[in-house]
């Protein structure tokens, strides 16, 4: 069953394979590539590689880009320390 189909498998009221798995990778996805967490969230480039490596890596259903504080001051252009 896809990604897809089992969104839509649980939305429908249907029976899923498995239910989807939604995690909230973050700090783990960054250093799961050899990155740090200062880096994930503040260039969207590694935040978009930490994921996609974590989808493929670990068969995931979904991605995150989850906004935080740390990624909205950076974007203000606030100096954040690492």
């Amino acid at each position: 069953m896809t990604p897809r189909g089992r969104y839509l498998a649980v939305l429908d009221g249907g029976q899923p394979d498995n239910l989807p798995r939604i995690p909230i990778l973050m700090q783990f996805a960054a250093e799961h590539i050899g990155s740090h967490y200062g880096a994930f969230a503040s260039d969207y480039r590694v935040l978009v590689e930490a994921n996609l490596r974590c989808a493929e890596d670990f068969g995931l259903d979904q991605l995150s880009a989850i906004s935080d504080p740390y990624r909205e001051t950076a974007g203000f252009g606030a100096p954040v320390i690492r």
